[in-house]
């Protein structure tokens, strides 16, 4: 299995442009990959002030955009996260995941928001701890902080993954930002 992990430049207070970046970069990798996988908050960055009137929908334009770049490429994707509107009305950093046919199967909602970005006056917490199935694997997903907590992989690698997902936008420094994804055969060891 052949996995693409995204990384680019978050511009802050530029969705539009993000969008459209992002979504290049996903068109080139999912023509050559099994799965490709987003960074954390790609749409909009840490411009956490924005974010009520830039949270998306799942039926919105960038995630239908996704799913037709998995269809066409016949690539599952791990959409990252981006600020999603639920049907609660809260809006969640949340991960959407799309098999090789577009479909949706599953989505996940970073339970451990982080404190030092007043993460929670922005964002709900999630609650959902599923397992979902890529390409035959069993696989989980987390979001950054997430990965001060190893319990959810433990909880994760019980369910049965394989494979667990964690995109990551981490600060290095003022103003300085490091993305990366974090895959591997099990969850952290508690």
């Amino acid at each position: 299995m052949k996995v693409a992990l995204i990384q680019m430049e978050i511009a802050e207070k530029n969705t539009p442009g993000n969008i459209v970046h992002g979504l290049d970069l996903l068109q080139e990798a999912a023509a050559n990959s099994d799965i490709a996988v987003l960074p954390e908050i790609w749409t909009t960055g840490y411009s956490l002030g924005r974010i009520e009137e830039e949270a998306e929908t799942i039926d919105g334009s960038t995630i239908a955009a996704v799913r037709k770049i998995a269809n066409n490429h016949h690539c599952a994707v791990v959409a990252g996260s981006i600020p999603l509107r639920h049907k609660d009305g809260k809006i969640y950093n949340n991960t959407v995941v799309i098999d090789k046919h577009g479909s949706v199967v599953a989505s996940y909602s970073k339970v451990h928001l982080f404190g030092l970005f007043n993460e929670e006056r922005f964002f709900a917490a999630g609650d959902n701890f599923d397992t979902y199935e890529l390409n035959g694997v069993i696989c989980g997903s987390t979001i950054c902080y997430d990965l001060r907590f190893p319990e959810l992989y433990r909880h994760l690698s019980l369910q049965g993954a394989k494979i667990i997902f964690c995109a990551c936008r981490m600060a290095v420094g003022p103003g300085g930002y490091l993305d990366f994804t974090v895959t591997g055969p099990r969850g952290r060891k508690s």
